[in-house]
């Protein structure tokens, strides 16, 4: 319906009906679509004709409309399929338009998406459609994605972890020859279609498909038409993989040549989506042993008493090449005489064997079917059955050892005589053999092609599509493309091979590139040495990937900037602190004060390493220090804490005062100087921050108030008692809340040095009254250090050592050694020997403590930083 004002936005509606619920398909989508548009269409000549001032304007390439992704919702199909239908109901539309001689057309379609990552999986969906022939030249994709008011960010679960690839299990239904598809979900029901007997129908087109190497692409479209189900014939473009997983009955048919396109410019299925096979079989499958060794058997041709067969030594040759120059130990075998194979066989382990020669189908005259290895000699399923060393993977490149017929009639093969199946129940991993008979270019170019992408990394069920889409582009008038059966994992992969370094795709959308760097991030948390590698290479290969487009937005740049510095490292570190400070200086400003803070706190940290300084976890202090550089970040990263603490003097950013007077301290003693005008400063910013936690909060972080009362300590010993005097009333207070905010953390968090709050309360009362004239003496000491053990055996971890020996740490490096309390300092040198003689794998006597391993762990851009 058209609006009568129209000057209104929109201007009108297309209403299309889906259906009862539950039963849309593709198809049908695509076909109301289609209808909807071709009609409006009609309307809007209609309008135009009569001169109505409704009619719609007419853009420079036709009528503009906005679309939703009908049928994705309760209509229960992927937003790929949904977006694919919209095109193919465009593209039919203009079609039927155009063959009415009509002079009107769909020219332009903007699909409308609420969220941005449904918005973005549509985007990807339209990209990969582009590249098929059968749109290219009829559309054209903007790539881009427009914001406006209303939209907004969620996670779409149906972006990770699905490859794409679906299962369909194809069975006998009954003995009358109907099959039974069931495609295999992760959802509590599975659709399931029984298709008749249509061997009657099938079998003379499979004879006349697979009687000679000439590519026939009717019979391969009534193959697709008469074999499948209605219903997965449409889910079929959505996939990027079918796996296949037959029984003995729906093993014979060729299911790699179907078409499922009319157009002379598609290219066949099995070409364009990844196609692998399951065997299901009722024999006791033995105990496959597959050998654990790096050798190849790769056999070229035999002397079989048959016309020689070039082709095949040549192909073997180029196939044992290729698996030399990655490393394998090859074994070829060209032109062998029938007992050399067969030595080879069993006295031999081989993780991979390629047979490429004549082959013989059982039938009239033909006694066997197997590879012929000599005029007396075959190669059959029985001696494979008596393999004790099966190989993972096999190769059969000859005529007809792949047909899987039961039936003796049939020229095809039988399936109890067959290599390829007996390969696959003895317990190789992935089998590929040739159905019929081929074209020895084609199968040059196809087995070339599978071992590259193998040898390459790639995964069986990919390696295989892209041998297929080679065959098939360099010999399309063959079809030994659709005639090699692939049996197998779609994710097996080759032994000794690694998968190519992960390359970042063209980002063209601002909100994928945000979703890729905000899930880099969150596996960060708890991750291994080897995936935080693989991280930081993924991380390196998408700030390449956005360097041109995105380098300029400040959230960007602040996401690359967190991650790195979760990272860990010297280097990390510096290139989060460039991060921020590019995130900072953007001209769009989309940055956060809580990335001010972070980027303040690491150029504090890492300030203080390049000075010598071990700052924490994740900061890398350099073999040689860079003095001016260190002080040249603590000087920025105090510049920005007093510019927040200008704004909101937050419990958070004046801790982070405090710990950058902390590191000014510890400086000030590694120049000799006197370390109290910092700590003073530390104390009073410490004092600040507890007292606007209380006042917000009515809490306090345990950290911090630790962080207080050594502050006041080490002032007391510097001849300052201020502080220390004014916290000595509620010293019991400030120990009882860092206990009980340590434990709700830690119920919350499960931080391991939270269990240790109670055992840092413990020396710090301790150490308290040192000044007030009671030692911390070895009774004291003795039952401190049985209090930290007890509470390792009780808890396993309280994130010992750096529980004690951090404080002890800082304590031993600020005291003075003229301290007026005498008690103190070598109260904590004793504790710190004593301590340091208890710890696993240390040596006694060392009063200062190692420092701590600047190990590379994560911290989150709002958490503090480790306490001084």
């Amino acid at each position: 319906m058209l609006q009568p004002d129209a000057a209104r936005r929109p201007g009108g509606a297309i209403v299309i009906g889906l259906g009862a619920l539950g039963e849309l398909t593709p198809g049908e989508l695509a076909r109301a679509f289609a209808g909807g548009l071709l009609e409006y269409a009609c309307v809007c000549l209609q309008v135009r004709a009569a001169g109505h001032a409704a009619a719609p304007p007419m853009g420079e390439h036709g009528l503009r409309v906005a679309s939703l992704l009908s049928g994705s919702g309760y209509g229960g199909l992927s937003i790929a399929l949904c977006t694919r239908a919209l095109i193919d109901g465009a593209r039919s539309a203009n079609r039927r338009l155009e063959d009415a001689g009509m002079a009107c057309r769909i020219g332009h379609i903007a699909i409308y998406e609420q969220s941005e990552a449904r918005a973005i999986a549509a985007a990807v969906a339209i990209e990969q459609f582009m590249a098929e022939a059968r749109y290219q030249g009829s559309f054209t994709f903007e790539r881009r994605i427009r914001h406006s008011p209303g939209g907004y960010r969620r996670i779409l679960p149906s972006l990770s972890g699905d490859n794409g690839w679906r299962r369909v299990q194809i069975v006998a239904a009954d003995l009358s020859g109907a099959l039974r598809f069931t495609v295999l979900t992760d959802r509590a029901h599975n659709s399931v279609d029984e298709e008749p007997n249509q061997r009657q129908a099938v079998d003379g087109l499979i004879m006349d498909a697979t009687d000679n190497t000439t590519d026939q692409p009717g019979l391969s479209r009534a193959l697709y038409e008469l074999m499948l189900p209605n219903g997965l014939k449409a889910a079929i473009p959505e996939m990027r993989g079918l796996i296949l997983a037959v029984d003995q009955s729906a093993a014979i048919y060729p299911w790699e040549l179907m078409r499922d396109e009319a157009g002379s410019e598609e290219s066949p299925l099995s070409t364009r989506i990844g196609m692998v096979r399951q065997l299901a079989s009722l024999r006791e499958q033995p105990s496959a042993v597959s050998p654990p060794s790096n050798s190849v058997l790769v056999i070229g041709d035999t002397d079989s008493g048959l016309p020689e067969l070039p082709a095949a030594q040549a192909e073997a040759q180029d196939v044992a090449r290729m698996f030399g120059a990655y490393g394998y130990q090859v074994r070829e075998l060209l032109r062998p005489q029938a007992q050399r194979v067969l030595v080879h066989l069993f006295d031999e382990r081989y993780f991979a064997i390629h047979l490429a020669g004549h082959g013989e189908v059982a039938g009239p005259g033909i006694a066997h079917t197997g590879l012929v290895l000599g005029p007396k000699t075959r190669l059959t399923a029985a001696q494979v059955g008596k393999l004790k060393r099966v190989p993972q993977f096999v190769f059969i490149n000859c005529c007809h050892l792949g047909d899987m017929r039961p039936d003796a009639i049939a020229p095809w093969s039988k399936l109890a005589a067959s290599l390829a199946t007996a390969f696959i129940e003895m317990g190789s991993q992935a089998v590929i053999a040739a159905g019929w008979r081929i074209d020895d270019q084609a199968a040059s170019i196809f087995a070339h092609s599978f071992y590259h992408a193998m040898l390459s990394g790639e995964y069986f069920g990919d390696a295989v599509r892209l041998a297929r889409e080679a065959a098939y582009l360099q010999f399309p008038a063959s079809n030994t493309w659709g005639a090699y059966q692939a049996y197998g994992d779609d994710r097996y992969r080759f032994p000794n091979t690694q998968s190519r370094p992960w390359q970042a795709p063209d980002y063209h959308y601002h909100g994928h590139l945000l979703a890729d760097l905000e899930t880099l991030h969150a596996r960060l948390a708890g991750a291994d040495p080897a995936r935080r590698a693989a991280i930081e290479e993924k991380l390196g290969s998408i700030e390449e990937a956005a360097r041109a487009r995105f380098f300029g937005c400040a959230d960007i740049r602040e996401n690359m900037a967190a991650t790195r510095a979760g990272l860990g490292g010297l280097e990390n570190t510096l290139r989060a602190i460039e991060h921020y400070r590019a995130a900072h200086s953007a001209a769009d400003g989309k940055v956060g004060l809580r990335a001010l803070a972070h980027w303040a706190e690491l150029e504090i940290r890492q300030g203080a390493a390049l000075c010598g300084l071990d700052a924490g976890a994740g900061i890398e202090v350099p073999a040689v220090p860079d003095m001016a550089q260190g002080r040249q970040l603590l000087q920025d990263g105090k510049q920005h804490i007093d510019l927040l603490v200008a704004l909101a003097p937050t419990a958070q950013r004046l801790a982070l005062l405090g710990r950058y007077w902390a590191l000014q301290a510890r400086l000030a003693c590694r120049a000799g100087n006197s370390g109290a005008p910092a700590l003073r400063a530390m104390t009073d910013a410490c004092l600040a921050a507890l007292e606007e936690a209380r006042r917000r909060s009515g809490a306090a972080d345990c950290d911090l108030i630790f962080q207080v009362l050594g502050g006041a300590l080490l002032l007391k010993a510097h001849g300052d008692g201020g502080a220390w005097g004014t916290l000595d009333a509620q010293l019991g207070d400030l120990l009882h809340d860092a206990i009980a905010y340590a434990r709700q953390r830690h119920a919350d968090e499960h931080r391991a040095i939270d269990a240790g709050a109670p055992v840092r309360a413990a020396l710090l009362a301790a150490l308290w009254q040192a000044p007030a004239g009671q030692p911390f003496d070895a009774p004291a000491r003795a039952a401190f250090l049985a209090l930290y053990h007890d509470a390792v055996r009780r808890h396993g971890s309280i994130g010992e050592p750096e529980t004690i020996t951090a404080p002890l740490r800082f304590l031993l490096e600020l005291l003075p050694s003229d301290s007026p309390e005498t008690g103190l300092r070598s109260a904590v040198q004793a504790l710190a020997s004593q301590l340091q003689a208890s710890l696993p794998g240390s040596s006694p006597g060392n009063p200062s403590l190692a420092p701590r391993h600047n190990g590379a762990h994560s911290a989150r851009p709002d958490s503090p930083a480790a306490s001084s």
